[in-house]
């Protein structure tokens, strides 16, 4: 199967929408961040990332925004 790109887009926009409701943050912001994250990195090359939900992806995201915060 080949990458989706209808379906990097659409995650790509849950990712962002989840970053501005959760931390109050603007778009701008919130899309340099996604693109910043090797989540984002790796849903570009891994097939079956891309069949995941958004849920999950953004899970992925938060938990490694998380780390290294800390």
């Amino acid at each position: 199967m080949a990458t989706s790109y209808i379906i990097i887009d659409y995650m790509l926009n849950e990712m962002v929408a989840d970053l501005m409701n959760s931390r109050h943050i603007e778009y701008q912001q919130a899309l340099e961040m996604v693109l910043a994250t090797e989540t984002y990195k790796k849903l570009l090359e891994d097939e079956d990332l891309q069949q995941e939900g958004p849920l999950y992806i953004i899970e992925l995201m938060n938990k490694e925004l998380a780390n290294k915060m800390a």
